[in-house]
């Protein structure tokens, strides 16, 4: 039996549009997650922390709609990476995210209220292949169903 779990949920914005591109036939999306720390140094300030995140495959394409400032919702693993360069071993780690949802204030939420109760979230399988998942909230709108 194993005992090995990595998963990661960030929340935190954008601090660039991505950058898509492709290796091949598969398509890559990088971009950078500013996470503010939730406690408060002495002098009042918070320190944030940035996250490197990719995404691959079909969750890639569909990051074209993400902005600069963006808050957004992101699931997946971490991963660490070392190379040698002039002899000088580096390492990095970043997070490879396997889905995501954009976040909104409650009155960006009104403004785009839809029109009926269902609501859709982008996931992707471990085949490649996306995902719409119906939530059917009924005829209730964002702001009654998130409790904050």
């Amino acid at each position: 039996m194993s005992f090995n779990h990595n998963q990661c949920l960030l929340v935190g914005r954008l601090t660039k549009d991505p950058e898509i591109k492709k290796a091949g036939e598969t398509t890559i999306s990088v971009m950078s997650l500013a996470i503010d720390r939730s406690f408060k140094k002495k002098d009042g300030t918070t320190e944030t922390d940035f996250f490197n995140v990719k995404m691959f495959g079909k969750l890639a394409e569909v990051s074209h709609m993400l902005k600069k400032g963006m808050p957004v919702l992101i699931s997946g693993r971490i991963q660490n990476n070392n190379y040698e360069k002039d002899g000088i071993k580096h390492f990095s780690t970043e997070i490879i995210a396997e889905t995501f949802q954009i976040l909104q204030t409650k009155a960006q939420s009104e403004e785009m209220k839809p029109t009926t109760g269902e609501y859709k979230s982008v996931m992707q399988e471990p085949t490649g292949q996306l995902q719409e998942t119906p939530f059917d909230f009924g005829n209730k709108t964002n702001a009654e169903v998130i409790p904050f």
